[in-house]
């Protein structure tokens, strides 16, 4: 079951660089052309205190909300001077489908096909659980430790050679994997117990591998709503009802007529992700030109 040993979907990688610096300097000045393989934020939204969610989306807002992220991150590392190679682009390519897309290489036996079904299931399930472009499936590295986790089988590479091995198949400098982080605040939570206006905020966290195995992007990891320097806030807001931000559903001043005037619509939310993506992206983007120097 070949498929399952090559670049499965959780990847953990410890100081794969050999230095402390979030920058590789050298190696990243001379990185031209880049691609996405990976960008994913949790599936839960929460209100930045842990009082409310987001609720009553689907999978394919999800997936709307995560393509609108990955060209904001396409079109923000471009400003940097770098290609930027077509997030649809990556996931229809033969390095991707290969590792991981749902038409493997003919089986050998009943068993290898069973074992194809039941890894591509998996990866699909796993997935779901997360806001990540169609096509696309989240890679997490975790720069504290470096083993690699898969379904079944043990890896029989290094983390930083199978993303090298990705750069060279997509024929790019280096590939970058987005991990954001979403939660919302604002509103009352004294005497109206939750209602009132709510602004979305995003942080970033990037990290990329080099042809030759090197990490030169390697941001810290983002725990769920923590205060980092990435973080930045929609300029629009939307209506939360005791704490979550449901689908939908209108509030305003408790016994006003204006209490069913305004509704959490996908697309006035969508704008809010957006928003607050743009604006994290920017301050990523900004880090990464001083570390250019």
């Amino acid at each position: 079951m070949k498929f399952l040993s090559i670049l499965s979907v959780v990847i953990m990688v410890g100081a794969l660089s050999g230095c402390s610096s979030k920058y590789n300097k050298d190696a990243l000045r001379s990185t031209k052309r880049v691609a996405i393989v990976s960008l994913y934020a949790n599936e839960k939204v929460p209100e930045k205190r842990g009082r409310g969610l987001v609720k009553g989306w689907d999978e394919t807002f999800k997936m709307r909300v995560a393509q609108d992220s990955a060209d904001i991150f396409s079109a923000s590392l471009a400003q940097i001077g770098w290609t930027v190679v077509s997030p649809d682009q990556v996931v229809r390519s033969d390095a991707y489908q290969k590792a991981f897309g749902k038409n493997q290489s003919e089986p050998q036996s009943k068993l290898e096909a069973l074992g194809n079904k039941i890894g591509s299931f998996l990866m699909e399930q796993r997935r779901r659980n997360y806001f990540t472009p169609a096509g696309m499936h989240p890679i997490e590295l975790k720069d504290q430790e470096a083993n690699t986790y898969t379904w079944g089988t043990g890896a029989d590479q290094t983390p930083k050679n199978l993303l090298a091995k990705f750069a060279k198949e997509l024929n790019v400098d280096a590939v970058l994997l987005v991990q954001l982080d979403y939660c919302y605040e604002g509103g009352t939570f004294t005497s109206f117990g939750g209602l009132g206006e709510a602004f979305m905020t995003a942080a970033t966290s990037l990290k990329a591998v080099n042809q030759k195995g090197q990490m030169i992007i390697n941001m810290e990891d983002l725990a769920t709503c923590a205060d980092v320097d990435t973080r930045a806030a929609s300029k629009g807001s939307v209506f939360m009802n005791g704490g979550d931000i449901v689908f939908g559903l209108g509030v305003g001043t408790p016994g006003s007529d204006q209490s069913v005037g305004q509704f959490v619509t996908p697309e006035k939310l969508q704008r809010l992700f957006g928003e607050a993506t743009r604006s994290s992206a920017e301050i990523a983007v900004r880090d990464i030109k001083k570390g250019l120097k």
